[in-house]
Parts: structure tokens; C-alpha cells; sequence
């Protein structure tokens, strides 16, 4: 609040200045006040048109009332500290200020905010005041479009009734940023884009209408702007833009005047404010290419950094007036000031912080399959280290396939209290020697011992990705045993990643831990899909004849492929059991079907029934190929997959599926039914229902034309939401998220 009043003080000062230069030397200021006007010859609605007269239309009003000059300066100079107080409320959320308590980031605000330009155009009867306090109420309202809108549209209507072409530049660089933002889903962006084009069009055209340009010409633009140039040649600060290269019409027009161009007391106070910008404007793009790869570009600053960019490209070709020059920088140069100061912070945020991020799983085979790839793309930013129990083998494949270091740390999958807290000793030395930035879980067990381990190591970001919950299917003491787990695993843990938009509302309904400890990254997926990796074309048809002979698979057989562990609760009862009654369902009883199950029997945990197993050693059109470390050949010479699994996070196998072209048969269970879409990509049915499988399989079989739709649709489905390299790209800017917010 004191910060405030200070700030009002020092645009009282400066505007008092600013209004005794105005009131001796020629001004608009004068024209928008209807002093060279006799008001009684106009009605208000005259100046009701875009530009210059709808200041005018503004100001009727107070000229209606005989208000002398001083008194419409007085107003514009309030309004003027208006937008600047909008734009220091802006400027002072996005930057953290209260939260993180970095003196320098503090004072760098404060030097934005006491620019003299700043206070010298929003002081005076000028489009500037209307126009800046427009681009803040927008970029303000931007925090909280919910109860800001009103704002934000008040801005954008008298921005575009002002300057329709600041409207374009501010526009154009929301959409780019918009559009190319992947987090995005491809029909909200083809959205945002027609809107874009309708309305960046339509200000086009008005921009055109303005400058008196009946119908686009670039040779009349050129013409218009060379003219625009030529006509300030008499002025006193005059620039000849039109010798200079393209890089020095930049520099001329956002750090000019200098001290080589000053002729009054305002242009040498200017000098003295470029050159401070200049020095601030590098060294912030030296930052930004320095850490360029750790730092968090949020969509504000994505957006400042373009205005600036394109506002400068435009304006250098239309002003060459130092005057002209400091009026209309002020518009956008503060935007991108305070985007170099979160620039600057971030920096020294990341700078502070060890960037050592550790991946624990309970097993290998998580980071071999359901996580490959992730540690070494983390690693251009990280320094990572992954931690699991098994054998050294599997973790020297880890360490050589990803490029990363590796350590063995001891764990269980099964509930074994005392080995639990030999894990979280071992874990909380590995975690108090290596001194991470991040700890980051997967699966149940690692998250429990990882999460203790590292809350009492004093990790500052502990972070644990829940993709599945074997929960859901118990009951009793052991239930309850779980969901205590579960909860000690999240209250430990300072965010928590549930990988499917069902386990995260599982999660919250089941009070497991507060919303603001939730959240799932991007579209779902703990990792995403390589689907250049999982694509059909990569297979020939000799070869996939070659394996089905193998298999004893005939060339029209219809196959229905499960991948997975043999196990109950991936509901392989009840799959074995359909196919197994699916003969005597057939109505062409010349077709030939197999089921081929591919992945390890688990005999230790949630073993099958034994009518299952001996069903499927006997069964001739049944096969199984065991563990396989490559499950693409399989999905190549399949029709379809049949997944009935009782509980999932976000399964692997479903996308891996559709990515190689099969529609599946899925239950409706968490995220089984977020990448499927019933009657879209697959089918969807209840779990543990055997006669309702038994007929989406039959209905498979024997319905051509549905089958060939669901399958026509299954590789774009996965495609445009769960490419691999977008998950790791949301993951990372969460990654980044949390260390430059952190206030540390």
C-alpha cells in the first residue's frame, strides 16, 4: 500500500511537469480538448469512429460542461495512474513478488514502475493514457477472466476504437502463442485460429480503412509509410529512418534518444532511461539464451516477448520522430521489461537450486518399458539419477539405454513392514548424500518408502505419480491398510499426479489429500507414446505373415490380442472365459478366431483360477508367448485388443494398441475409458462381465463395417493426444513450474 502512495506521488510530480510543458508548447493535447473547436457545431455522435475522432467522442462530454483544460488534463492524468496501478497489480502477481521476497526482483518492478516516459504519457490529455490503461485492464483481467471479464472487454473495445492496429499486434501475438501451445487440444486450437482469422482480419481491414487505403496494395502500404516518414523530416527530432538497416531502426526506435540526440531537458532524461533499458533488455537476452532450456516461458511472457517483437517490426517502417519513438515504445516495452525480469528471476532461482532430479520405482521394468526414454530426455535439463530393487543387470540397461546413473535401493511389492523401513533408511541416506531438487515416485510402494524417505531428507519437491491404485479391488482390513498408505504417500509427498482424470477425481472423492495437491500433467499418461516407434508401416506384410506362421496363426484368422500380466485383475478370467463360449455365439461358423496373450504369468500375486490356466493350456486357439521385451510384432499381426482389467492408471498397452491401428475392447474403468471412445476407437463394456465381453468381441468379428470405422480412427485418436514427446514437454514445464515458483 505505502509502495502506492509513493508511486501516485511520483506521477503527481511528473505529471505537474508534464502539464506545464503541454500548456506552453504545441500539443495533441490541445486538439483533443476542442480548444481550435467551436463545440456547439458537432453532436456527440459525430466522433463516434475509429481513431483519432473517438477521443473526441470521448472528451464531448466534459466540453459540454464548459470544463476547462486543466481539469480534462487532471482526468487523464488519474486515468493514466490508473492503468499504471493495473499494470503494477499485473506486473506484481505474475512476478511472485509476495511469495518469493527476492529483494532485486522487488527493486528491478520498482525501476519499471518510475520510468519517466511511463508517467510522462499517462499524464496528459493523449490516445496513450486510453490506449496503456486498455493493453493493462487486459493483461490484468488475464489473471482471473472469470471475474475480470468485463475489464478485459472495456480494453479491447477501446483499444480497438483508438488504435485498431495495437488491438492486431496484441492479438496476433495471443493467437501464436495460443496456437502453438501443444497443451492445448487440436479443436481448441483450430478453434482460437478461425476466431483469429476472422478478427485479425476484420482489424486489418480497419487498419487499412484508417490510413485511407481502399483495398490492400502492399505498394500503397510502402508508399503510406514512406510517406508517414518523410512527413516528420521538419520536426526537431527527426531520425531518417529510411538510411538505416534494419537492426539500427530497432535499436532507433527502442532505445532512442540517446545522449547523442538530446536537445532539451526531457530528451537528456530520456537518454539517461534508454540507457539503463538498453543495459537491463540485454542482459536479459543474454539470460534467455544462456538458460533458455530451463526456463519456464509462461503464456504471458510468450505473449510479451511477440508484442514487443512484432509492435517493433511494424512501428519502425511507419515513425521516425524521437518524440513519436518514446510515446509509442511505452505501450509495449513495460510488458516486455517485466517478462525479462521473470527472466532474470528464474534464473536465479534455477542457479540456487541443485538440479538433481531423482526417479525411484519399485522395479526396473518401470523405468525399462513404462518410463523409457523419459530419464534421458530429462537429462538434458537434470542431472538425473534413477533408483529401483532388482538386479544390477537390469539397471545397467537402464543406465546404458538412457545415459543416466543408476542405484539399487532394496524394495518389496508386497506388505512387509520391516523391510519397508530398512528401504526408507537406505533411501533417506541416498536422498541426504545426493541432495536432489526432486524426488519423483512411481508405483505404490516406492511412493509410500520414497515420499517418507525424501520428506525427512528435506527434499523440497517430492513428487509422486499415482498410475493405478490396487486399492480399488480390496476390501476389509487390507483395504483399509492401503488407503492409509495411500494417504501417509500423498500427506509426505508436495504434489501429486494422478495419470488419468479418473483416478484424479477417485482420489478427491475418496478425500485421499486437498485439490491443490493434485494435479494431472497434460492430457493424462505417465509417458506418453513414440508413435514413430508404434506405427503399422514399420511392419511388411512378409513379415507379419512369417510370425503368424509361427504362431500357428492362419493368414484370416481373426485375432484378438491381449498384453498385459496374466493375472486376475487384469481380468483374464473373464477374457478366457468369453472365448471360450464365443464359438457357439458365431453365426459364420467358417470364421477363425484366436486369442493370443502376450506377457509373464505371475503365480506370487493375484494368480488366475485354475479352470483359467488349464483352459489355457488346453485350448489349441489360444497362445501364449510369455514375457516379450518388444510387443509391437504382436499388435502388427492382431485385429484387435481385449483388455478387461479391473483397475488401471493410465494403460500403456491401450495406446500402444491404437497407435499401431487396433481398436480395443476396454472396460469402463480410469483411463481405459479417456483414451477410448466407445463407437469411436473401440468398444466399451462393464468390468468383470464375461457375457458382455463375449458379445463386443462377437460383435467384432462379425461386424465388418464397425470394425473397419473403430479401426480407421485409432491411430489418430492417439496420435493428437498422447504423443510421447508432448507428455515429457508438460512434465518438464512442471518440472520448471515448481523450481522458479518455489521462492527459493
Amino acid at each position: 500500500m505505502k509502495s502506492s502512495y509513493f508511486l501516485f506521488l511520483f506521477h503527481v510530480i511528473v505529471g505537474y511537469f508534464t502539464y506545464t510543458y503541454v500548456i506552453t508548447n504545441t500539443s495533441d493535447s490541445t486538439l483533443y480538448w476542442f480548444l481550435n473547436y467551436d463545440i456547439h457545431q458537432y453532436n456527440w455522435l459525430d466522433f463516434f469512429r475509429v481513431g483519432t475522432p473517438f477521443m473526441l467522442f470521448l472528451n464531448y462530454p466534459f466540453l459540454k460542461l464548459d470544463l476547462p483544460f486543466w481539469f480534462g488534463n487532471l482526468i487523464y492524468a488519474c486515468i493514466g495512474f490508473w492503468g499504471i496501478y493495473l499494470f503494477s497489480k499485473w506486473a506484481y502477481k505474475v512476478l511472485n513478488i509476495k511469495s518469493s521476497g527476492n529483494l532485486l526482483i522487488f527493486i528491478l518492478l520498482g525501476f519499471i514502475l518510475i520510468q519517466p516516459n511511463l508517467h510522462v504519457w499517462n499524464s496528459l490529455i493523449s490516445k496513450e493514457v486510453i490506449v496503456f490503461w486498455s493493453i493493462s485492464a487486459i493483461f490484468y483481467s488475464s489473471l482471473s477472466i472469470a471475474k475480470r471479464w468485463y475489464q478485459g472487454s472495456i480494453g479491447v473495445f477501446l483499444l480497438v476504437m483508438l488504435r485498431p492496429h495495437v488491438a492486431f499486434m496484441l492479438l496476433t501475438s495471443a493467437i501464436i502463442v495460443f496456437i502453438l501451445d501443444r497443451k492445448l487440444s487440436h479443436k481448441l486450437r483450430l478453434l482460437v485460429f478461425s476466431g483469429a482469422v476472422l478478427s485479425c482480419t476484420g482489424l486489418f481491414f480497419l487498419m487499412l480503412k484508417i490510413s485511407k487505403i481502399r483495398y490492400f496494395d502492399w505498394s500503397r502500404i510502402q508508399h503510406y509509410n514512406e510517406f508517414s516518414v518523410l512527413s516528420l523530416k521538419e520536426t526537431s527530432g527527426y531520425v531518417p529512418m529510411l538510411d538505416y538497416n534494419y537492426v539500427y531502426k530497432l535499436f532507433s526506435l527502442n532505445f532512442r534518444p540517446l545522449f547523442f540526440d538530446a536537445y532539451n531537458a526531457f530528451t537528456l532524461l530520456a537518454s539517461l532511461e534508454n540507457i539503463i533499458s538498453l543495459l537491463f533488455v540485454l542482459f536479459g537476452l543474454l539470460l534467455v539464451f544462456k538458460n533458455f532450456k530451463t526456463l519456464a516461458f509462461s503464456r504471458w511472457m510468450k505473449v510479451s516477448f511477440l508484442f514487443f517483437i512484432i509492435a517493433s517490426a511494424l512501428y519502425i517502417e511507419r515513425y521516425s520522430n524521437l518524440g513519436l519513438f518514446m510515446r509509442t515504445k511505452m505501450m509495449y516495452m513495460p510488458f516486455l521489461f517485466v517478462a525479462i525480469t521473470a527472466v532474470i528471476s528464474q534464473s536465479m532461482k534455477m542457479n540456487s537450486l541443485n538440479h538433481k532430479l531423482i526417479r525411484l520405482t519399485t522395479v526396473p521394468l518401470s523405468l525399462q518399458y513404462l518410463l523409457k526414454g523419459q530419464p534421458r530426455y530429462m537429462s538434458a535439463f537434470f542431472e538425473v539419477l534413477c533408483v529401483s530393487s532388482g538386479s544390477t543387470k537390469d539397471l545397467e540397461e537402464v543406465a546404458n539405454r538412457e545415459g543416466v546413473k543408476v542405484q539399487e535401493v532394496e524394495m518389496t511389492r508386497q506388505i512387509t513392514p520391516f523391510k519397508d523401513l530398512k528401504s526408507v533408511w537406505k533411501l533417506y541416506k541416498l536422498f541426504k548424500k545426493e541432495k536432489p531438487a526432486i524426488v519423483h515416485t512411481h508405483t505404490p510402494k516406492a511412493g509410500i518408502v520414497g515420499m517418507l524417505a525424501a520428506n525427512l531428507a528435506g527434499v523440497p519437491f517430492r513428487l509422486h505419480t499415482v498410475a493405478g491404485l490396487p486399492l480399488m479391488e480390496a476390501q476389509g482390513i487390507k483395504r483399509f491398510v492401503l488407503d492409509t498408505v495411500e494417504k501417509l504417500t500423498y500427506s509426505f509427498a508436495t504434489k501429486v499426479y494422478p495419470n488419468s482424470k479418473g483416478l484424479e477425481e477417485f482420489i478427491l472423492s475418496h478425500r485421499f489429500t486437498n485439490k491443490s495437491k493434485v494435479k494431472m500433467i497434460g492430457n493424462g499418461s505417465s509417458n506418453g507414446i513414440d508413435t514413430t516407434f508404434f506405427n503399422p508401416s514399420l511392419y511388411t506384410k512378409n513379415s507379419k505373415q512369417e510370425l503368424r506362421a509361427q504362431l500357428g496363426l492362419g493368414e484370416k484368422d481373426f485375432v484378438f490380442v491381449f498384453v498385459g500380466r496374466l493375472v486376475s485383475d487384469k481380468g483374464v478370467n473373464e477374457l478366457v472365459n468369453a472365448f471360450k463360449g464365443l464359438t457357439s455365439q458365431l453365426v459364420n461358423q467358417s470364421t477363425h478366431y484366436k486369442l493370443l496373450l502376450v506377457g509373464p504369468l505371475e503365480t506370487e500375486l493375484d494368480p488366475l483360477q485354475d479352470q483359467t490356466l488349464n483352459e489355457i493350456e488346453s485350448n489349441l486357439t489360444i497362445i501364449t508367448t510369455g514375457f516379450q521385451p518388444d510387443v509391437r510384432p504382436y499388435f502388427a499381426i492382431s485385429n484387435a485388443l481385449v483388455f478387461p482389467s479391473y483397475r488401471e492408471g493410465f494403460p500403456n498397452v491401450v495406446m500402444q494398441a491404437g497407435a499401431m491401428g487396433l481398436p480395443s475392447i476396454v472396460t469402463d474403468i480410469n483411463g481405459c475409458n479417456e483414451i477410448i471412445e466407445d463407437g469411436k476407437n473401440g468398444l466399451i463394456i462393464p468390468p468383470k462381465n464375461t457375457k458382455a465381453l463375449q458379445e463386443k468381441m462377437l460383435r467384432l468379428v462379425e461386424d465388418e463395417q464397425l470394425y473397419k470405422h473403430l479401426a480407421s480412427n485409432s491411430r489418430e485418436m492417439i496420435t493428437s493426444r498422447y504423443e510421447q514427446k508432448l507428455v515429457w514437454e508438460a512434465l518438464l514445464e512442471e518440472y520448471k513450474r515448481l523450481l522458479v515458483n518455489s521462492g527459493q
